[in-house]
């Protein structure tokens, strides 16, 4: 039942998506629709849908991230109480919930509508604490400082999609890609509505990054996980 379950989350995720994609490049949506498509229903991807508990919070953190973000992004006031809850959400969902309310902050801040960003703001100072009153804090011998460490492990987990053998130089093609593709001018201007792919960009790579930091101690297969 929870794959199912995870696979529904999937498909909304995709549904959401594609509602930013046809706001940002409406004469050329489908082209970024079916690309988008092929990417999100990969099998690599849609591993962790029979992967009960991971899909079940790695499907729900992304879902209630861009479903917060949606809710702020209409203009109406009336969403605003939605976003908020979603964005609750996020923060009691995942350990990287607090990173995801903040990407959502950012989101609201960047679109300079003072009264959502009250809110969002808002929300953020008063739950993100609340998230580790009475937390337990789970084994630590995983954490580590150590840069030689924490560097290829993030690259490995930024590939890990494409090749065990071939991760770090998958992960150094796409980061340059990224970098290369990203929709902002020479002004730092971003494009064609693109701010809530940025902050979904923002929130996955921040995540894996803290991630790195908390595993790298772990042998490296365990970034091929599908968790």
């Amino acid at each position: 039942s929870i794959i199912y379950l995870n696979a529904g989350i999937l498909i909304s995720i995709w549904g959401i998506l594609i509602y930013f994609i046809k706001k940002s490049i409406p004469d050329d949506w489908f082209i970024a629709a079916f690309t988008l498509s092929i990417c999100v229903f990969d099998l690599n991807n849609f591993e962790n849908a029979d992967f009960a508990m991971a899909g079940l919070q790695n499907y729900g953190i992304l879902l209630l991230f861009i479903a917060s973000i949606l809710c702020y992004s209409i203009n109406n006031r009336k969403y605003i109480i939605p976003g908020m809850l979603l964005q609750v959400l996020c923060i009691f969902s995942s350990g990287n919930g607090n990173i995801a309310a903040f990407f959502i902050v950012l989101f609201v801040v960047i679109n300079k509508d003072k009264y959502k960003s009250f809110f969002a703001i808002f929300t953020l100072i008063l739950f993100a604490p609340l998230y580790y009153y009475h937390y337990n804090q789970p084994n630590s011998n995983f954490f580590t400082l150590d840069m030689r460490k924490v560097t290829p492990y993030f690259l490995h987990v930024t590939g890990a999609h494409f090749s065990y053998d071939y991760g770090i130089i998958a992960a150094i093609l796409l980061v340059l890609g990224i970098l290369l593709f990203l929709p902002v001018d020479k002004k730092f201007r971003i494009k064609n509505n693109a701010l809530p792919f940025l902050c979904l960009l923002g929130f996955d790579i921040a995540s894996m990054l803290v991630m790195s930091f908390f595993r790298a101690n772990l042998p490296v297969n365990f970034a091929y996980s599908s968790r």
